[in-house]
């Protein structure tokens, strides 16, 4: 009785090992979407469009400086950078030292 238990929990956690470690399409598609937080500055109104319309969210849109801040995914990004009626498309990065936090 011993070994069929033994034996059962055995087959239980190999299939779960072999099962978990195969990845479902899900979980494949959802890494390869990636979201940045990214700073785009445009040149023009119709770089301003663009921005805001391939962002997933817009974090700020500055009043001073024609920029905004948006969260994008990989492709919309790479689209951005390509645009001609966008300046530059550069990724916020937050950096923390004992306890303080500053995004750049």
């Amino acid at each position: 009785m011993r070994k069929k238990n033994m034996l059962l929990v055995s087959s239980i956690l190999s299939i779960g090992l072999v099962l978990g470690g195969i990845p479902h399409q899900n979980q494949a598609s959802a890494k390869s979407i990636q979201k940045k937080e990214v700073l785009v500055v445009y040149k023009n109104a119709k770089g301003k469009q663009d921005a805001i319309k391939s962002s997933e969210k817009i974090k700020h849109q500055f009043k001073a400086l024609p920029a905004v801040s948006v969260t994008a995914d990989t492709a919309n990004i790479q689209k951005l950078e390509n645009n001609p009626d966008i300046a530059s498309v550069e990724t916020k990065y937050c950096v923390s030292h004992s306890g303080f936090e500053k995004v750049i």
